[in-house]
C-alpha cells in the first residue's frame, strides 16, 4: 500500500486496509442498480415472451441476476485494478476484502433487485440520463448505506481484537449468511414473479399507464 493510502486508512484502524476497495464494490453495484432493480423493464415488448416460455421462473430470475452480477464483476475487477494501481494498494489482503464484500453485494443487491423488479417494474425509454426513479430510487441510498455496515463491523471488530483473521472472517459470515438468504427467499420471490407476470408485461410495456418511466440515454 502507499505510503498516502496508509496513512489515510490508518486514521481510522490499521485494521481499514482494503476498506476503499470495498466501498468501489458496493458503489459499483449501485451504479449499476438501474439494471437490477428493474430486471424486466429492458425486456419491453420481449416479456411477452418470458411470459409465454415454459421456464421455471425461479431460473429465470437466477439467469437475470447472474447477468447483472457478471456485469458488475467487470467493472469492479477494472475499478479495483485501475485503483491499485493509482494508489498501489492492490495487495491480496486488499482482494480478499473486497471479494468477500462483492459476494454479500451481489447476493443481497439480487435480493433487492428482484424486489422491486417485481414491486415497481419501470417502462424504460431513451433519453438523456439513466435512473431509477420512484420508490426505488429513495430506497437506494439508504440500502447503499447498509451494505456498508458488514465490512465496518468487521473493521471494529477486528480493531477491538487486534487480530487481522478476526476482519476476514466476521465478514466472511455476512458473505455466507447472505448467499444463504438468496437461496431461501429466491424461491417465494419466484413465486410472487408467477402471481404478477401480467402487471409486469403492461409496465414494461408501457400499458398499464404508468408515467414513472425510466430513462435511459
Amino acid at each position: 500500500m502507499s505510503g498516502g493510502t496508509r496513512r489515510t486508512w490508518g486514521m481510522i484502524s490499521q485494521y481499514a486496509e482494503g476498506a476503499g476497495a470495498v466501498f468501489s464494490v458496493i458503489y459499483i453495484f449501485t451504479l449499476v442498480s438501474p439494471l437490477s432493480t428493474n430486471l424486466f423493464g429492458y425486456d419491453g415488448a420481449g416479456m411477452r415472451a418470458l411470459v409465454l416460455a415454459p421456464v421455471s421462473r425461479r431460473l429465470l430470475l437466477a439467469a437475470k441476476n447472474t447477468s447483472v452480477t457478471f456485469i458488475s464483476l467487470v467493472l469492479v475487477t477494472a475499478g479495483i485494478f485501475v485503483g491499485g494501481l493509482v494508489f498501489g494498494d492492490l495487495t491480496p489482503a486488499t482482494l480478499l476484502f473486497a471479494a468477500l464484500a462483492f459476494v454479500m453485494a451481489a447476493a443481497l443487491f439480487a435480493l433487492f433487485g428482484n424486489w422491486l423488479s417485481l414491486r415497481f417494474p419501470k417502462r424504460v425509454r431513451f433519453g438523456k440520463r439513466m435512473n431509477r426513479s420512484g420508490v426505488g430510487g429513495l430506497l437506494l441510498v439508504p440500502f447503499f448505506l447498509l451494505l456498508l455496515v458488514p465490512p465496518a463491523v468487521s473493521v471494529a471488530a477486528a480493531h477491538l481484537a487486534q487480530s487481522y483473521a478476526v476482519k476476514y472472517v466476521i465478514l466472511a459470515v455476512f458473505a455466507s449468511l447472505s448467499v444463504a438468504l438468496y437461496l431461501l427467499v429466491l424461491p417465494a420471490q419466484a413465486r410472487s414473479l408467477e402471481r404478477r407476470e401480467l402487471e409486469i408485461l403492461e409496465a414494461v410495456t408501457g400499458r398499464g399507464g404508468d408515467q414513472d418511466d425510466q430513462v435511459m440515454g
